[in-house]
């Protein structure tokens, strides 16, 4: 019998961004600044290039520009900077922008070159000034005017320049992909493995933030979510997260080859991208630092200490171990769709697998589907005896197909 997966390895965005606007004065980096976690929110730490009052950040999955939009305090003047470079370095952008109280950063969803920049009115220390309103960018920030329906409208808070932004963006747009935006759920490699997790990434993907946790119904996944359906030739994914940038489903038993995949929502249906179906594309689920999903016999984690708030052991040289996986191809006998794995049978990978630590073979006991759950593969190894203490890399192939470099497996005897 197949256990389930812990309860804590679960998928999860991996960049996070939280805006602090502090109190009056924004003193320090405490309580002011741009926030970033790499992580998946475990830690965080302070971006040294963006001090102030900041009010939103915000992702463009199109082109992969981050925007943080805020205020100076010793100014009064907005602050709003960009970085193309997926966060690394930052450009202020206030160009014609007028110095108005702040600034509060929308996309257009029709255009990824037009930004929007709500301001509240001047009212800084009892000080007066222009009422609030909208700014519009057509260059991807370099330069800012003045919106002549937020002219006309003579806006004087920030509640006004926002409608005024709703005004302008227009009706939702439909879903769109981002560049190679369909990805492998566990390696986030380009591609589709059979009956296994994949992530989708792109714009208006959904106007909705959640999970099937309330939708399956009778033991049923649901291929609508939240308004969301997904289509891969030409068969309905079940969908499991849904968020306006990303998509977390389950792939349904694709045949190998070239499949168009769409996404549906109230908006309308995005272009087709046409991804690469293979039966098998194993890859170990992460925890940070890269580290494989890795539990003993008892279901505690082999992991690296430190790596979470609980007390965590490496692996040690000899221990059976069963690593969390995807993409590890079909299963004898073959897995019923669209449900949970049942409990009441095994369903043993057709293919015998192989695992390697720093290239060097490990026992291999068998790999299953977990009862329970969904896509989700159990391989049970044996770490060999002769390992020495490291972090060492870890690879598994099956069918033809190995499981990208970069995973590690922490040893220490």
């Amino acid at each position: 019998m197949w256990p389930s997966i812990p309860t804590t390895a679960t998928l999860y965005m991996r960049l996070l961004y939280a805006p602090a606007a502090g109190g009056a004065g924004c003193p320090g980096v405490v309580n002011c600044g741009v926030f970033q976690s790499t992580d998946g929110g475990k830690t965080w730490h302070v971006i040294s290039a963006l001090i102030g009052a900041f009010n939103n950040v915000v992702i463009d999955a199109r082109n992969g520009n981050i925007y943080a939009a805020g205020v100076d305090p010793g100014g009064p003047a907005p602050l709003f900077f960009k970085s193309a470079d997926g966060g690394k370095t930052w450009a202020p952008m206030v160009k014609g922008m007028p110095k108005r109280l702040g600034a509060e950063v929308h996309l257009d969803p029709e255009a990824a070159t037009t930004l929007y920049a709500g301001q509240a009115a001047n009212a800084f220390g009892g000080n007066t000034g222009p009422g609030g309103g909208v700014s519009v960018s057509t260059d991807s920030g370099a330069s800012w005017t003045l919106s002549p329906v937020d002219a006309a409208a003579g806006a004087n808070d920030v509640v006004l320049a926002m409608a005024v932004v709703s005004s302008i963006a227009g009706a939702p747009a439909p879903p769109a992909f981002s560049v190679n935006g369909v990805e492998n759920g566990a390696s986030f490699q380009p591609g589709i493995p059979a009956n296994s997790w994949v992530t989708i990434l792109g714009t208006n993907l959904a106007t909705q933030t959640g999970d099937w946790s309330n939708a399956i119904v009778n033991g049923n996944l649901p291929t609508t979510l939240n308004g969301v359906s997904v289509s891969m030739g030409g068969m309905p994914a079940y969908i499991y997260y849904t968020s306006p940038g990303q998509l977390n489903v389950l792939a349904p038993d694709l045949a190998a080859g070239a499949v168009a995949v769409t996404v549906t929502t109230a908006a309308g249906t995005s272009s087709a991208l046409t991804v690469t179906a293979n039966p098998y594309g194993p890859a170990f689920f992460l925890w940070p630092g890269n580290q494989a999903v890795a539990t003993r016999q008892d279901f505690s984690f082999a992991v690296k200490p430190g790596t979470f708030a609980a007390t965590t052991v490496a692996a040690k040289p000899g221990d059976v171990l069963i690593l969390w996986a995807t993409g590890f191809g079909p299963t004898i006998p073959t897995a019923p769709a669209g449900v949970a794995v049942p409990g009441t049978n095994s369903y043993v990978t057709a293919s015998a697998p192989t695992v390697s630590i720093n290239n060097t073979p490990a026992t291999v006991y068998g790999g299953a589907l977990a009862s329970g759950a969904v896509g989700l593969y159990q391989i049970a190894i044996q770490v060999p005896t002769t390992i020495a203490d490291g972090d060492w890399p870890i690879q598994a192939s099956i069918g033809g197909v190995t499981s990208p470099t970069g995973s590690i497996l922490s040893v220490h005897k």
